[in-house]
């Protein structure tokens, strides 16, 4: 399942893009405003702008996050990427503590 919102951006030079707001658009959001794609339609125009901007400049996530998204992969494989992502950060975190503050 993807969910799509169709827009269509004008710009200051009179020039129109139609643009479809997809699920890299929509998790783009969520990482950027901390707030849940439902936000986009709470009458807050940054946030239907910035969704906008951000599939009309063409943003795309890796294949493999495209291919969860779309539901194209098994469960067990997204969960070992995860794993695999969450201990290459906890152990950056944890180098980071070690490290201490910068001088």
């Amino acid at each position: 399942m993807s969910m799509r919102i169709p827009l269509v951006v004008t710009y200051g030079d009179g020039r129109t893009e139609k643009v479809s707001v997809g699920a890299t658009d929509l998790i783009a959001f969520e990482r950027q405003y901390d707030k849940p794609t439902s936000a986009i339609s709470s009458g807050r125009l940054e946030y239907l702008w910035w969704a906008a901007w951000h599939a009309a400049k063409g943003a795309t996530l890796s294949p493999f996050v495209e291919a969860a998204i779309a539901g194209r992969l098994p469960a067990g494989q997204i969960l070992r990427a995860f794993d695999r992502a969450f201990l290459l950060l906890k152990t950056r975190i944890e180098e980071l503590i070690t490290a201490g503050p910068p001088a």
